[in-house]
């Protein structure tokens, strides 16, 4: 599946602008290159209407592309992505993965040598992607989420090694394990307490001189209509909000939080070094925040 495939052949750009004036006003605004853009991103899961039934037919072949393991049902898919939709599933993993992988191989070549951690890996909705990018690095998985471990220890054996980790730490991995650790959608649901214990044991299990790379909502995605929202994150930072996720199990349910990056770069560097900070980075909505364990 590619990020950017080349229109297929039938796709009318002008009809699709014409008949979704959101997406038309999104590309002149730059959020789009085209409608193309957006229907590969968006529309095909959406089923946005400006597209002959063969012109669907293509897009599903273009963008699932062969399927190598098996997919996790609707309700796995839902609880991580907020659809059972499995393009969409399919499609947000593996733009996810391709932009880990330009962050990562900007700071580190891979190799065989090479531990990388998923934590929060779901049922492997990024991870079943980033595989072919990481050289043969050895990939393991982690996540509270008992169900979706068991489903990805049945089907993506092959892939990596996945355990399941409580809601707070300790993670059962020894000191300095991994050379590469990413998270995704994780601290965007931790309580401020919850996020500093979460970050000292990542910091623990990362090897000196390891990359991590950790998504989060920046004040962009928060809800401004809330003044406790808006107040928090003008005077401190951070602000969270009760989120119950009746789909999941008892203990995935959480928070919906927010960080300025100004409180990251205040914050976050008691436990690594801050590299950088990618708005955006994370398909086109999370903020990236690039770490760097100390030597």
């Amino acid at each position: 599946m590619l990020d950017r495939p080349e229109p297929v052949e039938g796709f009318d750009e002008d009809r699709y602008l014409m008949l979704n004036p959101d997406v038309r006003e999104a590309v002149q605004n730059g959020h789009f290159d085209s409608g193309w853009h957006h229907y590969v991103r968006h529309g095909f899961a959406e089923g946005r209407p400006g597209v002959t039934p063969e012109v669907y037919s293509e897009a599903l072949d273009l963008l699932a592309g062969p399927l190598d393991h098996p997919v996790p049902p609707p309700h796995l898919r839902h609880r991580v992505n907020g659809s059972e939709d499995l393009l969409a599933f399919l499609h947000i993993g593996q733009t996810i993965a391709s932009e880990l992988h330009a962050a990562i191989t900007y700071r580190i070549a891979l190799d065989p040598s090479h531990q990388v951690l998923d934590f929060g890996c779901g049922c492997g909705r990024v991870l079943r992607h980033i595989q072919p990018h990481v050289n043969r690095a050895a990939l393991h998985g982690s996540d509270v989420d008992a169900e979706a471990i068991s489903w990805c220890q049945e089907n993506l054996s092959d892939i990596g090694q996945f355990g399941m980790n409580e809601p707070s730490p300790p993670l059962d991995y020894p000191d300095a394990s991994f050379d590469v650790v990413y998270s995704v959608s994780v601290f965007t649901h931790l309580a401020e307490d919850a996020q500093f214990l979460w970050l000292d044991e990542l910091a623990r299990i990362t090897r000196p001189g390891g990359i991590l790379l950790l998504s989060t909502h920046g004040p962009h995605l928060s809800d401004h209509d809330d003044p406790n929202a808006r107040k928090n994150l003008q005077n401190h930072g951070f602000h969270c909000t009760e989120l119950p996720r009746p789909d999941g199990p008892p203990e995935c349910n959480d928070t919906n939080s927010f960080h300025t990056h100004a409180y990251i770069l205040h914050n976050w560097v008691r436990y690594f070094e801050i590299e950088t900070i990618l708005t955006n980075g994370v398909a086109r909505l999370q903020d990236l925040v690039i770490c760097r364990q100390r030597e």
